[in-house]
C-alpha cells in the first residue's frame, strides 16, 4: 500500500482505530501522511467513506478485523455495493482461525458478505493468491472486492498469474474421479491431506478445488463434475447454514450426485481451539 500510495497520490487507507492491524505503525502513518485515515471506532464511516473516494476516482482500500464488520452491514450494501463503488475491502482473520472469543467471533462473514449484489468475494489459500487478488481489486474499477486475509498465510513459492476479472473460475488443485473436495481458503491443506490419504489407502485419485470466488459458482466447472463424480464434498471453516457449500448443493438439487456439506454449527462458540471445532 505505502508503495501504491508514492507512485499515485490518488490511493487512500482507511482504518477504524486499529491501524496496526494492516501494518501501519506510527512511521508508516507519517510516511503515508494524509493519503491515510483512521476514523476512530466508527466502521461504518470507514466504508461509506471508501465508496465516496472510489466513486469520485480514487483507489480506496479499507481493512479492519472480520468481527468488526458486522455493524456496517448497511454501509457495505447501501453505500457501497448499491453504488457499485470499486473500493477494496479487506477482511482480516475470518472463520475460525481468526479470533476466539464470542463477542470477536467472525464466523459468518461468507454469509454477511457473499450474496449482496456487485460485491466479488475472494477467498485466497496463500500468500501468493492475496497478492494477486490485491493487485487485482485495487486496478480494477467495475466492482467493490472484498478478500478473506487469513490469520496466517501459506506461502506456495509460486507466483499467482491468475486472471480474477474472469469472475467465478474455480482452480482445480488436483484432478481426480469419483470425488470431489470444494476447501474454501485455508482449508484447502485438510483437502488436500484427504486426497493423499484416500490415494494411499484406497489407491484411488480424487478431484481438489479452490472456489477463490465465493460470490458466485463456477456453473461450467460443476457441470462437467457430473461426468465422472458421484459425490462432492465441501468444507468450509464458517458457519454451515447459508454458507459457500449449501449453494453448490442447491444447484446439484436435481442431478443424480451426492453433496456433503462441512462447517461450522450455529452458535456462539467462545474460547475455542480451531482445529478442535473443525474436528
Amino acid at each position: 500500500l505505502l508503495y501504491k500510495m508514492k507512485k499515485d497520490s490518488k490511493v487512500v487507507t482507511l482504518v477504524a482505530g486499529v491501524p496496526t492491524n494492516i501494518g501501519f505503525t506510527k512511521d508508516k502513518r507519517e510516511r503515508a501522511g494524509k493519503q491515510f485515515v483512521d476514523v476512530g471506532i466508527a466502521e461504518e464511516n470507514m466504508v461509506a467513506m471508501s465508496s465516496g473516494i472510489a466513486k469520485n476516482g480514487g483507489t480506496a482500500v479499507f481493512g479492519t478485523f472480520a468481527p468488526f464488520l458486522q455493524r456496517t452491514y448497511d454501509q457495505i450494501s447501501h453505500d457501497l455495493c448499491l453504488n457499485d463503488s470499486p473500493a477494496t475491502m479487506l477482511v482480516l482473520k475470518p472463520g475460525v482461525y481468526g479470533m476466539n472469543s464470542n463477542t470477536h467471533i467472525a464466523l459468518c462473514d461468507i454469509q454477511m458478505f457473499a450474496h449482496i449484489p456487485n460485491l466479488i468475494y475472494l477467498a485466497p489459500t496463500s500468500k501468493e493468491e492475496y497478492n494477486q487478488m490485491f493487485k487485482f481489486a485495487t486496478t480494477q474499477k467495475e466492482h467493490p472486492v472484498g478478500i478473506r486475509v487469513p490469520a496466517k498465510f501459506i506461502e506456495t513459492g509460486v507466483e499467482d498469474t491468475t486472471d480474477y476479472s474472469i469472475y467465478n473460475k474455480n482452480k482445480v488443485e488436483q484432478k481426480g474421479e469419483k470425488v470431489a473436495i470444494f476447501a474454501v481458503g485455508q482449508l484447502i491443506t485438510m483437502a488436500k491431506e484427504v486426497a493423499k490419504k484416500i490415494k494411499e489407502e484406497e489407491g484411488l485419485d480424487i478431484t481438489v478445488i479452490n472456489p477463490r470466488f465465493l460470490s458466485g459458482l463456477d456453473e461450467q466447472l460443476l457441470d462437467s463434475l457430473k461426468e465422472n463424480h458421484k459425490l462432492i464434498i465441501t468444507i468450509e471453516d464458517v458457519e454451515l447454514m447459508g454458507g459457500y457449500g449449501q449453494n453448490i448443493a442447491s444447484y446439484y438439487g436435481e442431478d443424480d450426485i451426492m453433496v456433503k456439506n462441512y462447517g461450522i454449527s450455529k452458535a456462539f462458540h467462545t474460547d475455542f481451539d480451531a482445529d478442535e471445532l473443525l474436528a
